[in-house]
């Protein structure tokens, strides 16, 4: 495993500590708040009001973190499985593109790739190799 997935499972884990401490801290108000009201106003039941915005804020952050509960919707595989039928729809076929000059590019056909998942030498790496490649194959390289 590299160094970049792990980082990504990494922040990834921390994100999803991080909503778990909000949750928490959330339960953990809504009590003190319900027993507070009940010692000083135990007719006037005040203690939703400020655990309504708060958890609107914490679904949020839940929806953020996980996506829509009970779908796949808002998550990273429903992102590049919406990408892959934008890319679908709006070309047909798939290219990447490598970068000769700054104004020209030479699409090649083949598997989308995207660079921002790679570290930056990653990319240099593969973007060298795919320009060795197109000139020793042609333009007709899959």
């Amino acid at each position: 495993m590299d160094r970049d997935t792990r980082d990504k499972a990494a922040k990834k884990v921390r994100s999803i500590r991080r909503l778990y401490i909000h949750m928490s801290v959330f339960a953990i108000m809504g009590v003190f708040f319900f027993l507070l009201n009940i010692a000083t106003d135990p007719y006037f039941m005040w203690y939703f009001f400020p655990l309504l915005p708060w958890g609107a804020i914490v679904a949020l952050h839940y929806i953020l973190v996980k996506g829509i509960p009970g779908t796949r919707i808002l998550t990273k595989e429903w992102e590049e499985e919406e990408y892959e039928k934008q890319l679908e729809r709006l070309g047909g076929d798939r290219f990447s593109y490598l970068e000769e000059e700054e104004d020209e590019f030479i699409p090649q056909k083949g598997k989308y790739l995207a660079y921002t998942e790679l570290s930056d030498e990653e990319a240099l790496e593969l973007r060298r190799l795919q320009k060795h490649s197109a000139q020793n194959l042609g333009t007709d390289f899959v």
